[in-house]
């Protein structure tokens, strides 16, 4: 700063003043908005500096406190709202791995006769919308797949509404 009349009184009333219009301000804050005041203007066309600042600054300080807290607000807001929704997505893989492996237990439970004419019933569903996997659907392989299929057949029929499985089987 250039040679001027800056006592050690208008800093301290600078200070007190930018501190009392937000208390939580540093001094490196108020030293920035210093720098900003100063840069708007050419030093030489400032006809007060020490008033300019005086009344410029703790204004400048409070504003730019309040835009700092508002920010972290947001992305303290933000955070939060990821976090309820990867904890959602969580609970939600738990419930459908849950009732994955209940269907699981039910189907074993089954007879072989029904356990077989489920897979076959799915077979054939596949190959009514798909017949172009005929020659496939004999392959190795394909019977675990067609197993997978009758245990969800058999989820969306005991278990909860299909709807809460949309993510884990499509």
């Amino acid at each position: 700063m250039p040679d001027t009349i800056w006592d050690d009184g208008a800093i301290s009333i600078l200070w007190n003043d930018s501190r009392q219009k937000a208390p939580q301000c540093t001094a490196e804050m108020i030293l920035e908005q210093v720098s900003n005041k100063l840069k708007m203007k050419s030093w030489a066309r400032i006809q007060n500096p020490v008033g300019l600042l005086l009344t410029s600054v703790p204004s400048a300080v409070q504003a730019a406190f309040s835009a700092s807290k508002r920010r972290e607000q947001v992305r303290t807001e933000r955070e939060i709202a990821l976090d309820k929704r990867e904890a959602q997505i969580r609970l939600q893989h738990e419930q459908e791995l849950a009732a994955w492996k209940r269907a699981e237990e039910a189907f074993e439970s089954l007879s072989q006769d029904k356990k077989q004419h489920l897979v076959n019933e799915e077979r054939q569903r596949l190959l009514c919308e798909h017949p172009e996997y005929a020659d496939r659907a004999q392959l190795p392989g394909w019977e675990q797949s067609f197993r997978s299929r009758a245990i969800k057949a058999l989820l969306a029929n005991t278990g909860p509404p299909a709807h809460e499985f949309q993510f884990a089987f499509t």
